[in-house]
């Protein structure tokens, strides 16, 4: 029962970031992009971006989208 309430304090905790976030079409393809590159390649320590390193974001934000697709069959958002 704890760690129920600890998930609902999360989600609580992290719902307007979710909500609030600032999506940008451009920024969100790049990434797509980045993410499908990386799982087409085996990469999961060095992204590129069309072949040209990116190093731009940090990788936890990608491995969650590699996840994601992993999971889920394709890109969600």
């Amino acid at each position: 029962m704890k760690h129920k309430h600890l998930y609902l304090l999360w989600f609580i905790a992290l719902l307007p970031v979710m909500i609030l976030r600032d999506y940008t079409p451009d920024n969100e393809l790049r990434y797509l992009s980045i993410v499908d590159e990386a799982l087409r390649n085996g990469d999961f320590f060095t992204f590129t971006n069309q072949g040209e390193i990116y190093a731009d974001k940090p990788p936890f934000y990608f491995w969650l989208m590699m996840v994601g697709k992993t999971l889920l069959g394709g890109h969600r958002m």
